[in-house]
């Protein structure tokens, strides 16, 4: 019989492997670079406000039932259906991740500035997700990259001012632009969070 940390590192070990999804050596596999830009912003940043967009950063990940999908998210992971994403970016920085070959799509999860007096109040009234936003391609052997750039605003909401953030995502391939999508926008396309019921929102 293994001793007990054994048996702990043995099963974490396997857990990882059960969670993980394969590659197996005969697939053909790509790298994805998604690089955070350093933010702009078209008012003068407060001390106050430039430490908060420091902190900000953007989550995402690829979720095991939707393996070809890419989420983006604005809102944190607190439950309520919202899933939590494996990778979060800084600005100013990016992160590499190795992909089967194949096509991919990019969605979007986010919030338009409002207020709330709880958490799932303020999802339900706020939240939203953009499905299918943007289309790239992952060849074998090569790396394709997606460039987030964002633009700070400010707005008027229930007599305060809060910041809110553009973002528009470039697909790069070899150095040329091939795709562009404002991900975060709040469109007619857009479904409520409320009333989605598709894939990527958690039982």
């Amino acid at each position: 019989m293994l001793p007990a940390m054994t048996r702990h590192v043995f099963f974490l070990i396997s857990a990882l492997i059960v969670c993980s999804p394969p590659i197996n050596a005969e697939e053909q596999t790509g790298r994805l670079v998604f690089e955070l830009k350093p933010y702009t912003s078209d008012f003068e940043l407060r001390r106050a406000e430039v430490r908060a967009g420091e902190e900000l950063g953007l989550e995402w990940g690829f979720l095991p039932e939707q393996p070809n999908q890419l989420l983006v998210s604005g809102i944190p992971y607190f439950n309520w259906h919202v899933p939590n994403l494996k990778n979060r970016s800084s600005y100013g920085t990016q992160q590499e991740v190795e992909l089967r070959a194949g096509d991919y799509t990019l969605s979007c999860l986010w919030i338009t500035p409002s207020v709330g007096f709880t958490a799932g109040g303020l999802l339900r009234k706020s939240a939203f997700v953009n499905v299918d936003v943007l289309h790239f391609t992952i060849k074998a052997g090569d790396t394709t990259v997606l460039e987030a750039r964002t633009q700070l605003h400010k707005t008027n909401v229930a007599l305060q001012k809060i910041i809110f953030r553009d973002i528009v995502v470039t697909v790069v391939d070899h150095g040329s632009s091939v795709a562009e999508a404002a991900i975060n926008a709040r469109t007619e396309k857009s479904v409520p969070w409320a009333d989605y019921a598709g894939p990527l929102k958690l039982p």
